[in-house]
C-alpha cells in the first residue's frame, strides 16, 4: 500500500523533459510542447539535439492545431543535471538498451525533483527491469509511458513498475489529453504492453500462414482490409456475436492439433464466462461485453452498445442567448433512448447544429454555425463522453457550417455552408478541406443576395444525404 500522492508541485508551469532527441523523443516533446509545456530536449550528440528541436519548432503548430493551446518553448541541453533540475515529468527516450536505461533511472533518483514523475518510452523492456539502482523511494514515481509514432498514431500506453502509486495513472491520463493523444492503461505489466500483444499475435499467425503456403500477402492484406477497416469487426465483440462456446470449441480443435496448453484461452472462457452461462450476445447475462453492450446484434459499432441519443441543444432559449446570440451557451447532451438521464457532454457551444458518430475511433463530430453575419463558424470533435474536444476546422474557415454527415467508407465529413452558399467535404482531421458546390458570389459569405442561391446549395447537399441513405 503506498502512502498518499499528489501532483508534482506548480507542474503546470515547469518542464516536461525528454531524455533522447532520436525519432521518438522529438515527436514526444512536440506533444507535449503542444499541450503547452516547456520542453527539455537532452541528447549526448549535439547535431541529434540540432536536428530534434528543429523538428519541435517546424511541427508544434500543426501538433498544436489538436490541443487548442499556446505551444510551450523547447530548449536544447547536452547536460542531464540541467535538463531535469525543475521537471515535473521526465521521459526517457535512450536507445534500446537494458544497461543505459538502468543507468538513466539511477542518474535520475538523484538527478530528478523529489517529486517528479519519471517514465520510459521503451516497449522492449518494463520499467520493473530499470529499477537495479533506483532507491525504493522513488519506485512509486516510475512507470512506462510508450508510444507509437505520433502524428500518425496518437496513442500512449500507460503501464506500472510495480511499485507505482495507483494515482498517477488518472493524473497522467488526463495529462496525455492535454496534448490530443489517446492513452490506455494496462492492468497489470506485461511484456509488449497492449496493443504490441495484439500485432504479436497477427504477426506470428500471418507469418505461420505464409510458411504453409495457405495464403499469399495480397491476399491477407486483402482480407484484413475488407473485415477489420471497411467492415470495423471489433475482436472482442467479434467473439461475443458468435458465442463464446463455440469460440471455445474452435480454439479447442487448435489446441488438439497444434499441441498448444489451454489454460490462457479454453479453460479461461470456461471459468470466467461459460460456467457462470455468460456465453454471449445470443445470451440474456452477456459475453465479454455486460448484458447492455451484447444486446447490440451487429456488435460492430461500439457507439450503440448502451443506446443513448445524442441531442443538440442551440442555446437560443437560454436567458443569456437572448441578451446576446454571440454568447456560447449551445450544448450537446447525452439521453437515455426513452428521454430521461439527461447528461450535458460538450457546453458552452456556438449555435451547434450538424453532428455524427465515428463507430471507428469512438468520437463525436459537429459543426458550430457562428454568430450570423460572421464568418466564425467552427467545426470540432471530443470523444464519446465529451472530453479530448479536437478543433477540425478553426472559426472562420467556414461561415456558417451545418448538417454535418460521416462517411464511414471514405473517411470523410460532408457539411453545408449556409450562409456561405456552399457543400464542403474535408478528412476527419480537417485536412484536404474541399468545396463540392458553391453558389457564391464575391468572397465567401459576402455577394449573395438570392435566397434561390441558398436553396441551390441546399438542394445539392439533400441528394448528398439521399445518396449515403440509398
Amino acid at each position: 500500500m503506498h502512502s498518499s500522492w499528489s501532483p508534482p508541485h506548480d507542474y503546470r508551469n515547469r518542464p516536461v523533459a525528454v531524455l533522447g532527441a532520436g525519432v521518438l523523443g522529438r515527436r514526444i516533446g512536440c506533444i507535449w510542447a503542444s499541450a503547452g509545456y516547456d520542453v527539455h530536449l537532452r541528447d549526448p550528440s549535439p547535431e541529434q539535439l540540432t536536428s530534434g528541436i528543429a523538428y519541435i519548432h517546424e511541427q508544434v503548430s500543426s501538433y498544436a492545431s489538436k490541443t487548442g493551446c499556446i505551444p510551450g518553448k523547447a530548449h536544447s541541453f547536452t547536460d542531464l543535471e540541467e535538463a531535469v533540475e525543475s521537471a515535473w515529468l521526465i521521459i526517457e527516450a535512450v536507445p534500446e538498451k537494458l544497461p543505459l536505461k538502468i543507468a538513466t533511472f539511477a542518474d535520475l533518483s538523484a538527478l530528478a525533483p523529489n517529486d517528479s514523475i519519471l517514465a520510459s518510452n521503451s516497449s522492449s523492456y518494463k520499467t520493473s527491469e530499470m529499477l537495479d539502482r533506483v532507491p525504493d523511494a522513488v519506485k512509486p514515481r516510475i512507470l512506462n509511458m510508450h508510444y507509437y509514432m505520433p502524428p500518425q498514431c496518437m496513442t500512449v500506453e500507460l503501464m506500472t513498475d510495480g511499485f507505482t502509486h495507483e494515482a498517477i495513472f488518472p493524473f497522467m491520463v488526463e495529462r496525455c489529453r492535454e496534448g490530443a493523444t489517446s492513452p490506455y492503461v494496462a492492468r497489470k505489466q506485461s511484456t509488449g504492453f497492449i496493443f504490441n500483444r495484439l500485432w504479436a499475435a497477427v504477426k506470428r499467425e500471418v507469418l505461420t500462414i505464409l510458411s504453409e503456403g495457405v495464403s499469399v500477402p495480397e491476399e491477407i492484406d486483402a482480407m484484413w482490409e475488407e473485415m477489420f477497416i471497411r467492415g470495423r469487426t471489433l475482436p472482442c465483440r467479434m467473439m461475443d456475436n458468435v458465442g463464446l462456446d463455440t469460440v471455445a470449441f474452435i480454439e479447442q480443435h487448435y489446441i488438439h492439433e497444434r499441441g498448444l496448453s489451454s489454460e490462457r484461452t479454453v479453460d479461461y472462457l470456461t471459468t470466467n464466462y461459460l460456467e457462470k452461462g455468460r456465453l454471449g450476445a445470443k445470451c440474456a447475462l452477456g459475453g465479454l461485453y455486460p448484458l447492455s453492450s451484447a444486446a447490440s446484434n451487429s456488435g460492430s459499432d461500439p457507439t450503440t452498445h448502451d443506446r443513448r441519443l445524442l441531442v443538440l441543444d442551440v442555446g437560443l432559449a437560454s436567458s443569456t442567448a437572448a441578451s446576446s446570440i454571440s454568447t456560447p451557451v449551445g450544448q450537446i447532451l447525452s439521453l437515455a433512448a426513452d428521454g430521461t438521464d439527461s447528461k450535458v457532454l460538450v457546453a458552452n457551444q456556438l449555435l451547434p447544429d450538424g453532428i455524427a458518430v465515428d463507430a471507428t475511433t469512438n468520437r463525436i463530430f459537429w459543426t458550430n454555425m457562428g454568430v450570423p453575419g460572421r464568418q466564425d463558424g467552427a467545426v470540432y470533435s471530443s470523444a464519446l463522453d465529451g472530453s479530448d474536444i479536437q478543433t477540425i476546422l478553426e472559426p472562420g474557415a467556414i461561415n456558417t457550417p451545418k448538417q454535418l454527415t460521416l462517411d464511414q467508407t471514405a473517411r470523410k465529413l460532408y457539411f453545408s455552408d449556409r450562409e456561405g452558399c456552399a457543400v464542403y467535404r474535408c478528412s476527419l482531421d480537417g485536412s484536404g478541406l474541399k468545396t463540392l458546390v458553391s453558389r457564391q458570389r464575391g468572397s465567401q459569405g459576402k455577394g449573395v443576395t438570392d435566397v434561390r442561391d441558398w436553396w441551390a446549395s441546399r438542394r445539392f447537399w439533400l441528394g448528398v444525404c439521399m445518396r449515403r441513405l440509398g
